[in-house]
């Protein structure tokens, strides 16, 4: 990794910031009077700088790692000319120091997840990307973006379905990591710093119930202790960023809700935290449309009478959603006609959107959830079990929990009003109503959510908004039962030793090799000289920090202190990135068969690619016959790889073929083909002939039939490579 990429790179994230801190300063007035959400609102507002910068010079094609630079330091050189002297001049700092929570107790509940996530960040930077999702349908997306410097097409996803339509926000965080570099280092540390934003996030929700800190704390940390949230750290996932962004829809209704004040930044905040919310997968768009309903009638409550200021707020909110959340939709409806294609949208009969019919793929959707196939006590109790493997007690008792609530309402309701004549406020009721009611809607939807059946293990992440809700609803639940809290927090620390001993360090066997928390500690042990360097770095960095916000009369004392920690830190940080960068490569082939063994098909794969990598390094690349392409672009995107129409049409899409039966592989010709290769000016034919079940090798049969125009150069098993030739 070169030193001046890096500089270069810290600096962007750092104008970035600092302009998103600017911007927080000015629609806040001047005032911060809470470090939580000073921290979730520069959260928000990075991610959505960072996004709609990449999003206007993709839609202008010109996305590179040198445009993006220019527009993100001049907008933060023009804030500060804007907003510089207001900031100067107006800045209140109000913080409420009382409500900080104990460290010790921090310490002792989120210790040991924060040993196990510093392993799992160790062996991410010191891998290339493996998790089978992203390598097959994500990063290919960021690899062509990154070639084309352009958001406007839409990448053709041959043998994975349609899924370019998908939004994509998350993969343009990715972007944003992959540019400064042409690599894609840190695709691997992405989710790391989500996982303390996700915490500062719940925190904050349960606070804003009432909930005792130390029963917040505790809450806090139930989904850290589900090995369906630890999974996302180290891998390039797009789900913990999801759940993160509708916790902070939540957080932000909380605060509509509870203001005192008419603060239209939370509206904005709110909008723009949906809009990344539903920017990131399409299922945003059905979770999130129960947030949207709760917000509309808390901001009828809010502006009762006050209409002007009704429309002034919910302008505000839908911009945000719109800033964040409605480019893909756009580019969608611009390029088919429909902004949710794939998707076939009917009403009452009548199709009111049309989507992709091609291998009954709409039917195929619903056949996948799994309300529409637990038919049997049987089939119910496996999943129950193997539920509990991936989310732990907790993920079990968030299905009961709304059960328990809609009882304390009886109770709260029923007994002490109407029995005891006691008076019982709206608030009693509505707040347990709302939270039972909402944990409910939201387990059901996950049910029907497509693929939670047919692909159980790894899509448990669907139910990421759920288990929130659940952790959510648990905290309120021991705050209501005061006399259960000594009980909860016992019960809560047997199962967090459980959960990390069975379930987390050493999961039951059913549990498939991908789907475990996967750490290699013999990489810590051999490595273990840059490991101490990199602990002292961190360790320098906040010990920084904390001597930062010290009082002290000798100021340029504190900040030469300060300065030469952070530079010390810096130094130790950027080793171990360079080493890790260094490091991936030579290790490649170890750490795929580690992840990849058992898959033989994958594997050679894998190796096909270190054969373009030794004897094509820069070349244009046909492949056919699987979608797990990443690897054939090479370490550093060196080679330009595409799926090749095998008809007659050159350019056709997914959408193109529609109403096709047999979709992308209609009408072969072999004329039409080799001229279609010709015209993309492929070199290299890279095809595996059993890959895809039900799916006929009319390349690989042609190559064979035709070696005047393809010599077979590279064969494992069944993966081979031929070199194209058009004389």
């Amino acid at each position: 990794m070169e030193l001046g990429s890096f500089l270069n790179f810290t600096g962007l994230n750092i104008a970035a910031l600092g302009s998103s801190l600017l911007i927080f300063f000015w629609i806040n007035n001047y005032r911060v009077q809470s470090l939580s959400k000073l921290l979730i609102s520069l959260f928000i507002l990075f991610c959505s700088q960072i996004i709609l910068i990449q999003i206007l010079l993709g839609v202008f094609e010109v996305l590179t790692y040198t445009n993006i630079a220019i527009a993100t330091y001049s907008l933060f050189v023009v804030l500060v000319m804007l907003l510089g002297k207001g900031v100067v001049r107006n800045l209140k700092i109000e913080l409420v120091l009382k409500d900080r929570p104990s460290f010790l107790l921090i310490s002792l509940i989120f210790g040991p997840i924060l040993f196990l996530l510093f392993a799992k960040f160790f062996n991410a930077a010191l891998q290339i990307p493996l998790e089978y999702d992203s390598v097959a349908y994500h990063l290919p997306f960021i690899a062509e973006w990154l070639q084309s410097g352009s958001l406007n097409e839409l990448y053709y996803s041959a043998f994975a379905g349609p899924i370019s339509y998908y939004p994509s926000n998350y993969e343009l965080l990715d972007l944003w990591t992959f540019l400064p570099f042409g690599n894609d280092f840190f695709a691997n540390l992405l989710n790391f710093p989500l996982f303390v934003v996700l915490g500062i996030v719940i925190w904050r929700i349960l606070r804003n119930l009432g909930i005792d800190q130390n029963t917040a704390i505790i809450a806090t940390a139930i989904p850290f202790y589900m090995p369906i949230f630890l999974h996302q750290a180290g891998l390039p996932l797009v789900d913990l960023f999801f759940a993160l962004t509708f916790a902070m829809s939540i957080f932000f209704l909380q605060e509509i809700y509870n203001s005192k004040e008419e603060k239209y930044s939370d509206f904005l905040f709110f909008g723009l935290s949906m809009g990344l919310f539903i920017g990131t997968k399409y299922l945003g768009l059905v979770y999130g449309a129960l947030v949207v309903v709760l917000l509309i009638l808390v901001s009828l409550y809010r502006f009762k009478r006050k209409e002007i200021k009704l429309l002034k707020a919910g302008s505000i909110a839908i911009t945000g959603v719109l800033l964040t959340g409605s480019f893909f939709y756009i580019r969608n409806w611009i390029d088919s006609g429909n902004p949710l294609f794939p998707v076939d949208i009917t009403l009452f009969g009548m199709n009111i959107l049309e989507g992709y019919k091609g291998a009954g793929v709409n039917e195929m959707l619903v056949n996948t959830s799994l309300i529409h196939n637990l038919d049997s006590f049987s089939a119910i109790k496996d999943k129950i079990v193997k539920f509990f493997y991936i989310t732990g007690p907790y993920g079990l008792i968030s299905i009961v929990l709304p059960l328990v609530i809609f009882l304390e309402l009886i109770i709260t309701g029923f007994y002490k009003k109407i029995i005891r004549g006691i008076p019982v406020s709206r608030s009693s009721l509505a707040v347990p109503a709302v939270l039972g009611a909402t944990l409910l809607i939201y387990f059901y939807l996950y049910l029907k959510a497509p693929y939670t059946f047919r692909d159980f293990f790894p899509n448990i992440r669907y139910a990421m908004p759920f288990l929130i809700l659940g952790t959510i609803v648990t905290g309120y639940v021991v705050n209501k039962l005061k006399f259960f809290k000594k009980t909860f927090y016992l019960f809560t620390v047997i199962t967090f030793v459980l959960s990390f001993l069975f379930l987390i360090f050493d999961p039951p066997a059913s549990i498939s090799y991908t789907d475990r928390i996967l750490i290699d500690y013999s990489v810590l042990v051999k490595h273990k000289g840059i490991l101490a360097s990199f602990i002292i770095a961190l360790l320098a960095f906040l010990y920084a920090c904390q001597v930062g916000c010290l009082k002290s009369k000798d100021i340029t004392l504190r900040h030469t202190i300060t300065a030469l920690l952070i530079v010390a830190s810096f130094v130790g940080t950027y080793r171990f990135f360079d080493f890790g960068y260094k490091e991936r490569e030579v290790s490649r082939e170890y750490a795929a068969s580690k992840y990849f063994g058992e898959d033989q098909t994958l594997m050679d794969i894998i190796h096909a690619s270190e054969w373009l990598n030794q004897n094509a390094p820069q070349s244009k690349i046909a492949y056919s016959g699987f979608n797990f392409h990443y690897y054939l672009y090479g370490r550093n995107f060196s080679r330009e790889v595409d799926y090749v129409n095998i008809n007659e049409c050159t350019d056709c899409r997914y959408f193109d073929y529609r109403d096709s039966e047999n979709s992308i592989r209609r009408d072969p010709a072999y004329q039409n083909w080799l001229q279609n290769l010709a015209e993309h000016e492929k070199e290299y034919l890279v095809v595996n002939p059993i890959s895809t079940p039900g799916v006929r090798s009319y390349e690989l049969e042609w190559a064979q039939e035709n070696p005047e125009n393809f010599e077979k150069v590279f064969n494992v098993n069944d993966i081979y490579i031929y070199k194209v030739s058009y004389d």
